[in-house]
């Protein structure tokens, strides 16, 4: 399992994988103490690029698809997963393995987003085709 393991900003998943990505969210003033995400939304985007700027064109990347985070109860927890709806295709197996990229958004009660995270998003073959 050491070939694809999940560092606190780099998600590797294997092809076909279904396990959500989950996250503990803590506040940055008084960590490691969790937020209560009661009201709280989040997103999870996955694009080719680590930096797409729209500005410059709106094809520079291509945006592979985006995860609605769960947030895990009770919300004190400060505990999101993002998990892959069974009920449509699965990105792990209609995205090619291969190195994307990510960020997090979180989304306050009023309104105020954030990204919370940026990193490294990597798909590996695996040996499995179901």
């Amino acid at each position: 399992m050491a070939e694809c393991d999940e560092n606190s900003l780099e998600i590797c998943r294997f092809r076909g994988d279904t396990k959500p990505i989950s996250r503990r969210i803590t506040d940055p003033n008084a960590s490691p103490t969790a937020i209560d995400l009661v009201g709280y939304t989040f997103l999870l985007t996955v694009n080719t690029e680590k930096d797409p700027d729209i500005s410059v064109s709106p094809v520079i990347g291509q945006e592979l698809f985006e995860i609605t985070g769960v947030i895990r109860s009770p919300g004190g927890l400060g505990i999101v997963d993002f998990p892959y709806d069974q009920s449509s295709p699965n990105p792990s197996q209609i995205v090619p393995p291969g190195g994307f990229f990510y960020d997090i958004q979180m989304i306050d009660p009023g309104g105020i987003v954030r990204t919370i995270a940026k990193g490294k998003y990597t798909i590996k073959q695996d040996i499995t085709k179901n």
